[in-house]
C-alpha cells in the first residue's frame, strides 16, 4: 500500500456528523477528526477504527474492509489491537462487576435487621 486516503462520517446525535480523515503512506497511518474534542484520539476515531457500522454514515461492508486494510501492517496496527483487546476485556469485567454487586445486594437483603 503506497498512498491511500479516506474520509468517514460518524453520526453524532442531534449534530452534523464528525468527519474522520484516514491517510496512509507506506506504513504510516494518520487519523484525525474535525470534532471539538481536544483529545488526540476521540470516540469518533475509535468508532471508525473499530468499524462500528451503526455509527458510520452510509456504512457498508466495503467501507469497513477499506478501514481494516488501511490498519493492516501500519504503524498503528499494534496499538489498535491492544486497545481493542483491552476494550473487550473491560466490557466483560464491567458486566461481571455489575453482577457481583447485584449478587452482594441480594445477599445483604437477607441479613437486614428490620
Amino acid at each position: 500500500m503506497s498512498k491511500t486516503s479516506l474520509t468517514v462520517l460518524i453520526i453524532i446525535e442531534g449534530q452534523a456528523p464528525a468527519s474522520v480523515e484516514l491517510k496512509r503512506v507506506d506504513k504510516n497511518l494518520t487519523v484525525s477528526c474535525n470534532c471539538s474534542s481536544e483529545d488526540k484520539i476521540c470516540s469518533h476515531i475509535i468508532s471508525t477504527l473499530f468499524g462500528e457500522e451503526a455509527k458510520i454514515v452510509g456504512c457498508d461492508g466495503t467501507l469497513t474492509k477499506t478501514i481494516a486494510d488501511m490498519l493492516a501492517g501500519s504503524d498503528v496496527e499494534h496499538a489498535f489491537w491492544k486497545l481493542r483487546d483491552l476494550t473487550v476485556k473491560s466490557a466483560k469485567l464491567k458486566a461481571e462487576l455489575a453482577q457481583a454487586q447485584t449478587n452482594l445486594g441480594e445477599a445483604i437483603i437477607d441479613f437486614k435487621p428490620w
